[in-house]
């Protein structure tokens, strides 16, 4: 820099050139200089906004990694809150770049996940803007008096209301083969979803989640956003049960730093658990009716049943796209007037429910009796097992138990983690769909 400052100096020096010539040099390269030295200031600006962003963000995360495992915590949650709008404010003079976009991705996703579960305790912690526990203190004056605190208690939060019945419409005859066990039609009155759009939301968090393996309670905080955006929906519901997925692995690392502490029965869940999140499902549940038979307790009947949905799941994934590829076909044929035909493919889909779809039913039968086992052990008071039982009734096409049992949970349970958050609202989206 020293030598292009005296370049435009010896330049504009220049005695045989006209007075003109030489301003006219000296301006454009003094110009220059500035723009240099202008553009290394922004870049090393850039780059502080940036870092000072990912700190805040490694701050509000690990906030919201402690509050995840118990009730909301009003100031805890503001805190990160506040932290990530911080950050967010910060990337924006950072420019753009993929290291950017990444991190907004990350940081819309935190924000969704402790705005969704804000009560009126947070909101309040926000508005009094005193959020800067941790690395950044408040800056208000001690004036020798307590915080300042609601005068009145928070109010409770508003129970949800109960859905509108759909009005009843006449049962349509039942085709000849049998029907599925997968999940009935969606209600008339259900706001129609952007199938696009949602597959897309869908195979975009795939794609988060496979770059940020090592971070599942990131991930579980993206599918959780996903499930928002589309209400209702069969993609909600899938991205429901991928964000529980990634808060069981979340659970089942920090019970293996737990695990020189628990009693025998714990430890037989914790291995259950590490072996369920593997897909290795009868190891798990050996682990798991071990553990039960220990100590006969709610988790490890909790367990025995999340095993036997999942498995239920799996096989109902399995069945369903062959049975309406075996309905569709027997439709053309008997529309062709091919009845022989059409009978073939009516038979094949007879059998494949009186095996796979036999399979699928006994293993919500089986997870059914062990949260009933498990709501009887907490004596009638277990918010997971309650509506894992009104979420059954409604996979098992018993629409009046699953509206009753869903509704009276929603109104009785406050959640106290976030896998109680996440089944709670699971069945919240699955209230809309029951008829």
């Amino acid at each position: 820099m020293t030598t292009g400052l005296r370049y435009v100096l010896s330049q504009a020096a220049m005695e045989d050139a006209p007075v003109a010539h030489r301003t006219a040099v000296f301006l454009f390269l003094l110009t220059v200089c500035l723009l240099v030295l202008y553009a290394g200031g922004a870049g090393r600006a850039h780059a502080s906004a940036l870092e000072d962003a990912q700190a805040l963000q490694k701050e509000a995360n690990q906030l919201l990694r402690q509050a995840s495992q118990g009730e909301t915590d009003a100031k805890v949650y503001a805190q990160a809150v506040f932290k990530l709008q911080k950050a967010e404010q910060l990337l924006e003079q950072a420019g753009g770049g993929a290291a950017v976009e990444q991190m907004q991705s990350e940081i819309a996703a935190a924000i969704f996940w402790a705005r969704r579960f804000a009560n009126i305790n947070v909101i309040h912690e926000l508005e009094k803007g005193d959020t800067g526990g941790g690395t950044t203190p408040s800056t208000k004056p001690d004036s020798g008096k307590p915080a300042d605190q609601p005068k009145e208690p928070a109010p409770e939060p508003a129970k949800p209301a109960e859905p509108a019945k759909p009005p009843e419409t006449p049962a349509p005859p039942p085709p000849p083969p049998p029907p599925p066990p997968p999940e009935p039609a969606k209600p008339a009155d259900t706001k129609p979803v952007d199938e696009k759009s949602a597959e897309a939301a869908y195979k975009s968090a795939e794609a988060f989640e496979g770059a940020h393996k090592d971070d599942d309670h990131l991930v579980a905080m993206r599918w959780f956003q996903v499930a928002e955006g589309f209400p209702g929906s069969e993609w909600s519901l899938r991205a429901l049960a991928k964000a529980r997925e990634a808060q069981a692995r979340v659970k089942a690392k920090l019970d293996a730093e737990k695990m020189a502490t628990m009693s025998p029965d714990e430890k037989l869940i914790a291995e259950g658990d590490v072996l369920l999140n593997q897909k290795k499902y009868l190891e798990a549940l050996r682990k798991y009716q071990d553990s039960q038979n220990l100590k006969n307790t709610t988790l490890a009947a909790r367990r025995i049943g999340d095993t036997y949905l999942q498995v239920g799941f799996n096989l109902r994934d399995d069945f369903t796209p062959k049975y309406l590829e075996l309905m569709r076909r027997f439709n053309e044929a008997r529309s062709r007037g091919q009845a022989a035909v059409a009978n073939g493919y009516a038979q094949q889909a007879r059998n494949l429910n009186a095996t796979l779809g036999k399979d699928v039913l006994h293993n919500y039968n089986q997870a059914m009796k062990s949260y009933e086992k498990g709501l009887s052990i907490a004596v009638g008071s277990d918010l997971i097992c309650e509506l894992q039982i009104g979420i059954l009734n409604y996979w098992m096409k018993r629409p009046g138990p699953a509206k009753s049992t869903i509704t009276r949970a929603l109104e009785k349970y406050q959640p106290k983690n976030d896998e109680e958050r996440t089944v709670m609202e699971s069945a919240r989206t699955l209230l809309p769909r029951i008829r």
